[in-house]
């Protein structure tokens, strides 16, 4: 294991030459040192020979702005036989091809002492260059969990999570504990359909990392991916999902996937609601509608108890007075004889009005019936 502290006083020893490069030299399909999940608007492999203003309104607000300005920032690369890779400015390649620029200034990493054959030299020129590639973005911007991620594992093949979290604050720009090193590391080993619903925030890092314990199956995981790509709901209800899932899976010895794929949670994901106002509404209602069956499924005797709850404490309200004032909860989870009343008053006369529909209630066979 590489020292972070030590490479990063050392790195001086990696030189830049700043030269001019072709672009059409540079390959954009090596995303070794990669940490931006933009999704970019152009092509990274089309040029434009139009260099009308009219067109401008085609491109990125960062092509416009190196259209008008020139390139502030020289990307940096990395000289591989006739070729060049990326280590930060994936961005500013795809966006100078998108409007037909030949070729940049560009920074190009060299070791003074580089040997293939000594394996400290070339971790050394690893390590700075994923240094490089991480600064480069996380001290721009914030930089999403799996950006993390990404910077995470390109470290990892070298260094101690200790030792990242150590210098956090250097590389990512955040401190940082081991405990989330290690999490962001795991995250990063994930398949990619789990790393795509991370960064369209369909699914919290602490959910994903459920699957841990799950395997990483892959028709499973392709299964939960479609499921959560078509609803949306809280990190609590996320792992309700899941845990009710698999336990009822191992109860009834099916797969995971048959229960994500049964008719009745398929109909519910490809349906369309005429009833919801945005797309947002419908993945909500589509995501509560799913965790109903699966607790049905799930608990089938406290889903019954709460639907007769439900029913009977509906009927007592209209028929004893009882107004959204006084509330009546039952036991958690029915285990248990206590309720409890919640009622809301502003003078004493008001109390006292409550106090005899609550005195009612115990004379009301329903209530009796709910208690029982």
């Amino acid at each position: 294991m590489l020292n972070l502290q030590t490479t990063i006083s050392n790195s001086a020893l990696l030189k830049k030459r700043v030269k001019q490069v072709c672009l059409d030299a540079i390959d954009l399909s090596d995303e070794s040192f990669k940490i931006s999940s933009d999704n970019l608007f152009f092509s990274g492999n089309k040029s434009s020979s139009d260099n009308s203003l009219s067109n401008l309104t085609n491109l990125s607000n960062l092509a416009l702005s190196i259209r008008l300005t020139g390139l502030i920032n020289p990307i940096v690369l990395r000289e591989i036989d006739d070729k060049y890779i990326v280590v930060s400015g994936f961005k500013r390649v795809s966006a100078m091809r998108s409007i037909g620029m030949r070729e940049t200034p560009a920074s190009i990493l060299s070791h003074l002492d580089f040997d293939k054959d000594k394996t400290y030299d070339f971790r050394f020129y690893e390590v700075q260059s994923a240094l490089i590639a991480i600064s480069d973005n996380a001290f721009s911007r914030q930089l999403n969990v799996m950006e993390q991620a990404r910077g995470v594992r390109l470290l990892k093949r070298f260094c101690s999570s200790y030792d990242i979290a150590q210098n956090s604050p250097a590389i990512f720009n955040v401190n940082m504990g081991e405990s989330l090193i290690n999490m962001l590391d795991d995250i990063a080993n994930m398949p990619l359909s789990l790393h795509e619903l991370i960064e369209s925030d369909k699914l919290s890092m602490s959910s994903a990392l459920k699957f841990k314990q799950y395997g990483y199956d892959k028709s499973l995981i392709e299964s939960f991916a479609t499921l959560f790509s078509k609803i949306k709901c809280s990190l609590s209800k996320q792992k309700e999902i899941i845990t009710n899932i698999h336990e009822i899976a191992a109860r009834e010895e099916i797969s995971a996937s048959d229960l994500i794929e049964s008719k009745e949670i398929s109909q519910i994901l490809d349906s369309q609601s005429d009833n919801c106002s945005s797309n947002v509404n419908d993945e909500n209602q589509k995501a509560n509608l799913i965790r109903s069956i699966l607790f049905n499924r799930r608990y089938p005797n406290l889903f019954k108890a709460k639907e007769r709850f439900s029913n009977n404490l509906k009927m007592l309200n209209l028929n004893s007075g009882m107004k959204s004032d006084i509330k009546l909860d039952p036991p958690a989870d029915f285990e248990g004889r206590d309720y409890t009343i919640t009622l809301k008053f502003s003078t004493v006369e008001e109390l006292a009005k409550k106090a005899n529909i609550l005195s009612a209630l115990t004379k009301n066979p329903l209530f009796g019936d709910i208690t029982d």
